[in-house]
Formats: C-alpha cells, structure tokens, sequence
C-alpha cells in the first residue's frame, strides 16, 4: 500500500511524475489534462 492520494486521501495506486501518490481517479484525471490541454488552447 502506497498510502493515502496526496489530492483526495483515497488509497493511492501509483505515483504522478512530479512524485505525488494518487488514487486510480486522481492519476486519470491529470493524465487526460497533461494529454488534452494543449489541444483546447487553440480552441
């Protein structure tokens, strides 16, 4: 066990690349804005 997510104090799964643990939802949801945000700047 990783401990609580650093966003929300859900279980932590993994690590972001800034070194952060967070839970499976808090991951997703920065994955899609890291992976989508540039694309809607134009918009």
């Amino acid at each position: 066990m990783l401990g609580e997510c650093e966003k929300c104090a859900d279980e932590a799964i993994g690590f972001n690349d800034d070194g952060e643990a967070l839970c499976s939802e808090c991951l997703f949801e920065q994955t899609c804005e890291e992976l989508f945000s540039d694309e809607w700047e134009d918009v």
